[in-house]
C-alpha cells in the first residue's frame, strides 16, 4: 500500500503523474456500485485545467482554424470572456520542473463546431503516432454510398465491391483479419438478454438512448461537459454524418479533435460518448505525454505492452456506466459481427445480424464496419479491430477489485498489465534506477 494511503505521496509517482488525483477508495464492495464509484467523474474528477500555463492564441489565428462560417469562433471568445470573470483555480501541486502543461497540450486552446470532418487526421489523441488513424482512413470505402444503393436495390443479395482511395497494404490488412471466438458466447448472451427485456434493438435504442439531438443541442451538451471537466477551449469539435463510428478523438494538425456523428447522437447516450472520447482517450493521452513511455522507444525501453484492449475497454465502460440499464449491447454486437464476417459473405452477414437488429440501415453500418478494408465482400473476411471493445471490457471487469483506476488514468496509455498499486511501485523503482544509472558517468562499467 502507499504511504499514508495516498499514492501521490510517493516521490516517483508524483513525478510521473500529470494530474493531481484524490485518494483511491479502498474496501468497497463487489457490485456495480463499486465500479461506479471508482470511475465516477463526479466523485473523482481529474483536475486537467492548465489555463494558468498556456499562452493566449491570437484572434487572427483562431479564425483560420474553422473551415465554415459557424458560431465556433464566437463560442470560443465567449468561453474566454467567461474565464476572465471566474476566480483563478490553483494548479496541481507538482514539482517545479513539472509545473507546466504536458508537451504538445498546454498551448492547445481551440474549440469549435463544424459541419465538415477534419481533413488531415494524424492519430489518436495522445498516441504519438498516426499509424492507427492512417489505417482506419485507408480502410474506409470511398464508394460506400454507391454500393449501399446497389445492395438495397438487390433486396440485400448483392455483395458490395468496395473501392479505396489509398488502400492499406495487404500485409497490414492480414494482421487484422483474424477474428476471435473467445467471447462469442458472452456476446450472444448479452444481446439475447437485452432483447428479452426490450423486445427489439430499436425499442432498446429508443428507451435507453432517447431521441436524436439537433446540432445546437449537441454543441450545448458538449460545451457543458467540457466546462464540467475543465477542458473548455482545448479541443476542436466537428459535427458530421460521414463517420462509421459514433465519434472519434484524434489529433489533427497537432490539435486534439473530437468528431461526432450527428446521426447517432442521442440525448441519453451523448455524455457517455464524451466520457469515452474525452474522459478516457483525451485525459489518458494528456497524462501519457508526461511519462517516460510517451513515445514508442520509451514504451519498448520500459516493456509496456500495446494499449489495447485496456484502452478501449476502459473507454467502453465509461460509455455505459451511468446509463439506467448499462447493457453492453454495442460492444457485444460489434464483437459478434466481426466474428461472423470472418466466416460469411457480406449478404450472408447482413441476414445473420438480422437476428438481433431489424433496421436495415443499422445492419448495413455494422456490416460495413466488419467488412471494411476488403474489396470483394462475397468472400469471408473481416477487420477485427471492433472485437477489442468487449474484450477489454470483460478483462477489466474481471480484475476490477485489484485495479487502481486512478493510476490507470494517471499513468497514460498503459495496457496489457493491469496496473495495481503494488505493481506500479515496482515499476517506479525500476524507472528511477534506470534514470539514475544513465546520469552516472560509470553507469556502463
Amino acid at each position: 500500500s502507499y504511504p499514508n494511503g495516498d499514492h501521490t505521496s510517493h516521490p516517483q509517482c508524483l513525478r510521473l503523474c500529470a494530474r493531481d488525483l484524490p485518494p483511491y477508495p479502498r474496501g468497497q464492495g463487489k457490485s456495480r456500485d463499486f465500479l461506479h464509484l471508482l470511475l465516477s467523474p463526479k466523485e473523482h474528477k481529474l483536475n486537467i485545467s492548465n489555463e494558468n500555463h498556456s499562452q493566449p492564441v491570437a484572434a487572427g489565428v483562431l479564425k483560420d482554424i474553422f473551415t465554415t462560417g459557424t458560431s465556433s469562433y464566437n463560442v470560443l471568445l465567449q468561453s474566454q470572456e467567461e474565464k476572465k470573470h471566474q476566480a483563478p483555480r490553483q494548479p496541481p501541486a507538482l514539482p517545479k520542473k513539472q509545473r507546466g502543461a504536458p508537451p504538445g497540450c498546454g498551448t492547445l486552446r481551440f474549440a469549435g463546431s463544424s459541419a465538415a470532418p477534419p481533413k488531415q487526421s494524424r492519430g489518436k489523441a495522445g498516441d504519438g503516432s498516426g499509424q492507427k488513424l492512417c489505417l482506419l482512413t485507408a480502410i474506409k470505402p470511398a464508394n460506400v454510398e454507391k454500393e449501399k444503393v446497389k445492395f438495397f436495390k438487390s433486396d440485400f443479395t448483392y455483395n458490395p465491391q468496395f473501392e479505396y482511395a489509398n488502400p492499406a497494404l495487404p500485409n497490414v490488412l492480414a494482421k487484422h483479419s483474424q477474428a476471435s471466438d473467445r467471447f462469442l458466447k458472452q456476446s450472444i448472451n448479452i444481446m439475447e438478454r437485452t432483447l428479452q427485456k426490450y423486445g427489439s434493438y430499436e425499442k432498446f435504442e429508443q428507451a435507453t438512448g432517447g431521441s436524436l439531438l439537433s446540432k445546437s443541442r449537441i454543441w450545448n451538451r458538449v460545451r457543458k461537459y467540457m466546462v464540467k471537466e475543465g477542458c473548455l477551449g482545448e479541443i476542436v469539435v466537428h459535427l458530421t454524418e460521414d463517420l462509421l463510428s459514433r465519434a472519434s478523438m484524434t489529433v489533427v494538425n497537432g490539435r486534439p479533435t473530437l468528431t461526432i456523428n450527428m446521426s447517432t447522437a442521442r440525448e441519453h447516450w451523448l455524455e457517455g460518448m464524451l466520457r469515452h472520447e474525452i474522459g478516457t482517450h483525451y485525459f489518458r493521452g494528456i497524462n501519457n505525454n508526461s511519462q517516460p513511455w510517451c513515445n514508442w522507444s520509451g514504451r519498448r525501453k520500459h516493456g509496456l505492452k500495446p494499449i489495447n484492449p485496456t484502452e478501449e475497454g476502459l473507454a467502453s465502460i465509461h460509455s455505459v456506466l451511468f446509463r439506467k440499464d448499462p447493457f453492453l449491447w454495442r460492444a457485444a454486437l460489434l464483437y459478434y459481427t466481426v466474428y461472423q464476417a470472418s466466416q460469411m459473405s457480406f449478404s450472408q452477414l447482413f441476414q445473420d445480424v438480422g437476428k438481433f437488429v431489424k433496421d436495415p440501415n443499422t445492419r448495413w453500418d455494422y456490416c460495413v464496419r466488419a467488412k471494411r478494408g476488403w474489396t470483394d465482400t462475397s468472400q469471408p473476411g473481416c477487420f477485427n479491430k471492433d472485437q477489442v471493445y468487449l474484450d477489454g471490457i470483460l478483462r477489466i471487469l474481471r480484475y476490477r477489485e485489484s485495479i487502481d483506476f486512478h493510476l490507470l488514468t494517471a499513468l497514460g496509455k498503459v495496457g496489457g498489465l493491469i496496473p495495481t498499486s503494488k505493481m506500479w511501485l515496482l515499476c517506479f523503482s525500476k524507472v528511477a534506477h534506470e534514470e539514475l544509472c544513465e546520469s552516472l558517468p560509470f553507469a556502463s562499467v
